[in-house]
């Protein structure tokens, strides 16, 4: 089966900006979501392994800008 990131990456320079934008909007999701204090591993479980358009490469990347982001970005502290 075809991925999305392999078939834009043998389509040429349209497809790959295609590819590209799909990946910036599930980063912004991602890091939306990490900064309303979402656990990784929901975000994980929720956006990166049902993308099964994407190539494992491209989730691999989506799995480490997650993990890089959290890290940078820890979540709010909330008061009780």
């Amino acid at each position: 089966m075809a991925t999305l990131g392999r078939a834009c990456r043998q389509r040429g320079p349209f497809a790959n900006q295609l590819l590209a934008r799909e990946l910036l909007d599930r980063q912004l999701e991602i890091a939306a979501r990490l900064d309303s204090g979402e656990d990784l591993r929901t975000v994980e479980a929720e956006l990166i392994d049902p993308a099964a358009e994407l190539s494992d490469d491209d989730r691999a990347g989506l799995w480490l800008f997650a993990w890089s982001y959290r890290e940078s970005h820890p979540p709010p502290v909330r008061a009780n």
